[in-house]
């Protein structure tokens, strides 16, 4: 049984390391396709669980372009879905490690064709962070971008099991540090692991290449990551994030909703203060209690 938290994944209550105290093959399904040969599929993976190894299953339904507002393709990938497990998941479920839903490049603002309701959501956003939004338009609409695609995602993964592990692994090379930290948080992808290519910011569960490896960070120090709703979010506070995600090497990145749940074996909390909400102090408070460092930047 895998269960998953905020840094690592379980097999039967036990902390796993992919790549490391298990091996894994990531079998692909061309989802473009509606027909699939059930029984190559199911022979591919009873021989990698024949090896030793546990499975990712890949299913591809090209979201790399997709007119979101296309109600009957999202209908055509819900029953494929339901019946992929229906036929395939379900008999492999005690070695399935998770279902990778999509795989690409992190630009969703040239994923998907942006629609008049997305325009005006846009635009509502813009009004409640008008500071943020003025001085740094490129980067707050590619949140915004991912905040559609993600909620798409969510969607599309609602129609598996609700207990298998669902991935989206980004490539986010082409993104600044401070990018990747706001865009792949947890807050964003709340029911989803994230496998990362392309970055060494400690974030995320898994690192890809070929194949998927855990991720893995035992550092004693931990970053508060700020908000974007906080009214003292502007550039210059961007421009600090850059320049110690640049400096900074060995942290463990945690976004201040999730403090108290995630400060498990950190000694010591970066901080900047100007940016902290009183629940986020609040929290520290806890953290301070406990005996931990917080350290102000």
């Amino acid at each position: 049984m895998i269960t998953t938290d905020y840094r690592h994944l379980y097999l039967h209550g036990n902390k796993i390391l992919v790549g490391t105290d298990v091996e894994a093959k990531t079998i692909y399904i061309d989802a473009t396709h509606r027909k699939i040969d059930v029984l190559e599929i199911k022979e591919k993976a009873q021989k990698a669980i024949d090896q030793g190894k546990y499975l990712f299953w890949e299913i591809d339904f090209a979201l790399s372009k997709l007119w979101i507002e296309d109600q009957a393709r999202f209908f055509s990938m819900t029953l494929f879905l339901e019946e992929f497990w229906n036929d395939i998941g379900q008999h492999f479920m005690s070695h399935t490690l998770g279902v990778i839903l999509f795989r690409g490049q992190a630009d969703f603002l040239s994923a998907f064709l942006w629609t008049e309701r997305h325009e005006r959501l846009y635009a509502e956003k813009k009004e409640e962070y008008p500071t943020l939004f003025c001085e740094k338009e490129t980067f707050c609409k590619r949140l915004f971008g991912a905040d559609v695609f993600a909620e798409y995602l969510h969607r599309l993964a609602s129609f598996l099991q609700e207990d298998v592990p669902v991935l989206c692994c980004l490539d986010v090379s082409a993104l600044a540090p401070v990018e990747v930290a706001f865009l792949c948080t947890k807050e964003r992808f709340p029911y989803m692991l994230l496998a990362l290519k392309g970055t060494t910011l400690p974030c995320g569960h898994f690192r890809w290449d070929e194949e998927l490896d855990s991720f893995h960070e035992d550092s004693t120090i931990g970053f508060c990551l700020p908000s974007l709703e906080h009214p003292h979010m502007n550039a210059k506070i961007l421009s600090k994030l850059h320049e110690l995600f640049k400096t900074q090497h060995s942290f463990r990145l945690i976004e201040e909703r999730t403090l108290h749940e995630s400060w498990d074996g950190l000694d010591e909390m970066i901080v900047f203060p100007e940016v902290v909400s009183s629940e986020g102090a609040r929290k520290l408070r806890g953290f301070l209690a406990a005996g931990g460092i917080v350290t102000e930047r």
